[in-house]
């Protein structure tokens, strides 16, 4: 699996990340949330070392598209491999380091939501290579030196809407982000076409946890978007107890969804003892578990806790289905 990042921002929240001035949003592409980046602001997202790799996100603006609110910078600590950005024209261009390289043709008109991807190569000439994708359809390519400098890997990726001048008034939003590498034969090359939505827990199957407050449902104690802290919760203390939850219909139509290529839980959770706790997340698809590994809690909420991803129905293995994922259980279990 070679699966860097995905994103939908459907738990409502930062958590996990680096952002100032950067906001959960209701202006989405799918689901109920998006990320807004407001003026001046950035988010960063680390990653390994990658020299090469694949990004999507979808990407809406309102306001003047005159005040250049995008750019995607790839960099190594805080050294600019390079740029994605729009131009005055309402055109991406591409840089290497600090230098245009690339310029595309199409014109990005404001309140429109695009998918963008790019795939980067970092190296030097003949070996380095970048390409943009818009809507799927490719838009430009620069093949050459991407290595601006020393640093052969980029490591983290910013999202910045740079100071777009006195009343602008213009704001950035993404959506339905991954990141692939290039690894494993599995999600190595471009992400091509997501959206992302959550399912939530509607109906109790197994209540071993105890709730606060003590309501008649465990499962309204874990059903807030975004999470309400310690208002309400489930808690464990006794290893392998678990609580598991019946959830929502997904909405989808098996009609219109080419496929369903990832499934996996996400949780807000944390550590409540003087010795380290571990949860695992898991799903069940008819009588078949599909189990995430342990997570370390933290003695906060600032851990994204996450079940890896199921790229296929544990019930067969086979691939998802609409009807699987409706019929969908899922919880949290404590382990060590």
């Amino acid at each position: 699996m070679t699966r860097i990042w995905t994103e939908g921002w459907e738990l409502g929240d930062l958590i996990g990340y680096t952002n100032l001035y950067s906001f959960i949003s209701g202006t989405a592409r799918s689901g109920s949330y998006g990320l807004l980046v407001s003026l001046v602001g950035y988010l960063t997202k680390n990653t390994p070392d990658l020299s090469e790799a694949y990004l999507r996100f979808g990407y809406y603006q309102t306001g003047n598209m005159l005040y250049l609110p995008i750019q995607v910078r790839w960099r190594h600590g805080t050294t600019v491999l390079g740029i994605l950005k729009i131009n005055s024209a309402r055109i991406l261009e591409l840089y290497v380091g600090s230098t245009l390289v690339a310029t595309g043709t199409t014109v990005l008109y404001s309140s429109t939501w695009y998918l963008i991807e790019i795939h980067i190569k970092i190296g030097n000439s003949p070996n380095g290579l970048l390409e943009v994708k818009l809507d799927g359809n490719a838009e430009f390519d620069y093949s050459d030196d991407t290595q601006p400098g020393a640093d052969a890997h980029f490591d983290n990726l910013l999202f910045e809407n740079p100071d777009g001048g006195s009343g602008a008034n213009l704001y950035g939003y993404f959506d339905d982000m991954g990141l692939n590498d290039t690894a494993g034969g599995v999600d190595d090359s471009w992400c091509g076409e997501g959206k992302i939505i959550k399912i939530t827990p509607m109906d109790d199957v197994t209540t071993e946890l105890t709730q606060f407050p003590a309501l008649t449902d465990h499962h309204n104690d874990v059903d807030d978007y975004p999470a309400d802290s310690d208002t309400t919760y489930v808690e464990g203390s006794v290893v392998d107890e678990e609580d598991k939850y019946e959830l929502t219909a997904s909405g989808l139509v098996a009609a219109d969804v080419a496929s369903i290529n990832r499934v996996w839980c996400e949780a807000r959770s944390k550590n409540t003892t003087a010795n380290p706790g571990e949860v695992a997340l898991f799903i069940y698809s008819d009588a078949t578990e599909g189990t995430g590994t342990d997570v370390v809690l933290s003695a906060s909420y600032v851990t994204k806790v996450m079940s890896q991803e199921f790229l296929q129905d544990p019930d067969g293995p086979a691939a998802w289905s609409v009807a699987a994922l409706d019929a969908l259980q899922g919880g949290i279990r404590t382990r060590d």
